[in-house]
């Protein structure tokens, strides 16, 4: 899982109700989420495994929740 998923949603690829891009966000929110950091994703890479949040997803995620109608 990838966090630049919720980008879909700046693109129009997906409606902000459609179920599956609720359920992407929904995902993201329980597996990319540790203390309030966002990770774009958690497998290992050319860098190791990452071991911080990636900036830029915190705010991709808090879009996507706001045009999803999430209130959190």
């Amino acid at each position: 899982m990838d966090d630049s998923l919720l980008l879909m949603l700046n693109f129009s690829f997906l409606e902000p109700n459609d179920h599956k891009i609720k359920k992407t966000v929904e995902n993201i929110s329980k597996n990319l989420v540790t203390d309030g950091l966002v990770y774009r994703y958690r497998s290992q890479d050319d860098f190791g495994i990452p071991e911080d949040g990636f900036l830029p997803c915190n705010f991709w995620l808090a879009d996507a929740l706001f045009l999803t109608g999430e209130k959190r």
